[in-house]
């Protein structure tokens, strides 16, 4: 509405350049025109393109063409055409009902052998940790026994020392008695 009321207020003048405005945009619309047509032009003559396009005029007419293709056929026609359609769908049916039970019985399979590679894992990681306690536990005792072997040898070299040093003050004792055994009869002579 304000567009109108604002070509009613141009003067002369700017009413010679709305009018070169409407010319360019004419002028544009025609160029846009142009160019969708050549874009259709080259997607049906490009080989990827033109098969897209084929394809979705036939999907567009084929109502159309069955149409006109099922008034031309008589009625014995007609029957043998459904008999025949309705037989291929009995098949259709039947192997997807096939394929379905296939698909479930391979579902079922599937989640069976995940839920054994999910118990074998668990086996594996109860076996792991089983071998792991196992180990510590014989590190352990090896620790343990290889104490035990030092604190007896510790033992047995205390035992061997004390030994000797007894031996050493019963040797210094025989010699203590020899020395007082030689002093008493000095003693006694000198008595």
């Amino acid at each position: 509405m304000e567009k109108a009321l604002k070509r009613f207020r141009i003067t002369k003048e700017d009413k010679k350049a709305v009018g070169a405005l409407e010319h360019w945009k004419k002028w544009i619309a025609t160029k846009n025109l142009f160019n969708y047509y050549v874009k259709e032009g080259n997607n049906v003559t490009q080989f990827g393109k033109c098969d897209l396009n084929w394809a979705f005029k036939k999907w567009l007419n084929a109502d159309h063409q069955m149409h006109e293709y099922l008034g031309r056929q008589n009625l014995i026609e007609l029957k043998n055409m459904n008999i025949i359609q309705a037989k291929m769908l009995d098949r259709l049916a039947n192997r997807e009902a096939e394929d379905c039970a296939i698909l479930n019985h391979l579902n079922l399979q599937r989640d069976e052998l995940i839920d054994a590679y999910i118990k074998a894992q668990r086996h594996a990681l109860s076996l792991f940790r089983d071998n792991h306690k196992h180990t510590r536990e014989k590190a352990f005792n090896r620790w343990k026994n290889w104490i035990k072997c030092e604190k007896q040898m510790e033992a047995k070299a205390r035992i061997q020392a004390a030994v000797e040093e007894i031996t050493n003050i019963k040797g210094r004792i025989a010699e203590l008695e020899k020395t007082n055994g030689v002093l008493a009869k000095e003693n006694d002579e000198l008595r």
